[in-house]
């Protein structure tokens, strides 16, 4: 269906993850973690598995897949990762269908948009600037401080600050658990969607605000 540009009475932000949520990154993040799992005498995952193991950044992407909780072992897997994810992330990587449409009318009604990803900094910014240069995004942020990772709200409240939005008026869009619970710390809106990397199972046993299944849901929700 169509979105509507609806004229805004309260100053809006939104804050969306980026796997999974804005951009389908499964093919090449399972292509670059089964290079490191093989490379280094680790079996294969098929990419439905690797897909309900992301969203709390490499390292614990790697010790799931690998299924080992030696730090030395993640920590050789994961740089062996970090290299072949950097040569081909945007070989298979786009933004899922509707995005385009639920970006435009968002900045057409003026709303604030920043992005918050697990993704290490060093990926999200590129990904940022290939698939989402044509928003005025303000701010596309990735895990530079670990312990500043989702669900840890220091930087979602961060990024409101700099939409000069309260928290209370803004929407927190992502595909899993963390996203809600992010969300819900800050004191903002929670939105889950069901087209990334997470059931609906799980994400509705995570309680947030609004459920939706498709992209211009987002836009009928944020521009009420």
């Amino acid at each position: 269906m169509p979105l509507m540009n609806t004229p805004r009475t309260t100053k809006t932000g939104v804050i969306f993850d980026l796997d999974g949520t804005l951009a389908d990154t499964l093919d090449d993040l399972a292509d670059a973690l089964n290079h490191a799992l093989t490379e280094l005498g680790y079996s294969a995952r098929d990419a439905v598995s690797i897909r309900a193991l992301i969203g709390d950044g490499m390292p614990a992407l790697v010790g799931r897949a690998a299924n080992t909780v030696n730090e030395d072992e993640i920590e050789k897997i994961t740089v062996c990762f970090r290299n072949a994810y950097a040569a081909r992330m945007l070989a298979k990587t786009q933004l899922y269908p509707g995005i385009p449409a639920l970006l435009d009318a968002l900045c057409e009604a003026g709303v604030g948009m920043s992005v918050l990803s697990n993704k290490s900094h060093e990926f999200t910014v590129p990904m940022g600037e290939a698939l989402l240069s044509r928003w005025p995004i303000r701010r596309t942020q990735g895990v530079e401080v670990q312990e500043l990772k989702k669900p840890n709200p220091t930087v979602a409240l961060e990024l409101a600050a700099g939409l000069e939005v309260s928290p209370a008026d803004m929407f927190f869009v992502g595909d899993s658990e963390v996203d809600v619970e992010t969300g819900r710390r800050a004191g903002m809106k929670t939105i889950a969607v069901t087209w990334g990397f997470r059931s609906e199972a799980d994400l509705i046993r995570s309680r947030p605000d609004h459920l939706v299944s498709e992209p211009a849901q987002v836009a009928a929700i944020v521009l009420a």
